[in-house]
């Protein structure tokens, strides 16, 4: 299970029980702003792995030059 689904299981919890404590309004205003806290979790996870991909792509293996001479 992805960290990312164990915060929206645990930021929907949160929510219904909000919900039953304070009100509708507390209750979507936590929803909005877990969801863009999410969003943003997931936007870094997506920078994070395009730099791999980048720094993959832009590694050279050491030259060996000792065996050719």
């Amino acid at each position: 299970m992805s960290d990312r689904a164990i915060a929206l299981f645990w930021l929907a919890s949160g929510s219904l029980l909000s919900a039953t404590l304070m009100g509708e309004a507390v209750a979507s205003a936590s929803l909005v702003l877990g969801a863009a806290g999410l969003l943003c979790a997931g936007l870094r996870e997506i920078e994070v792995r395009r730099e791999m991909i980048r720094q993959r792509r832009n590694w050279l293996p050491p030259l060996r030059f000792a065996e050719t001479l």
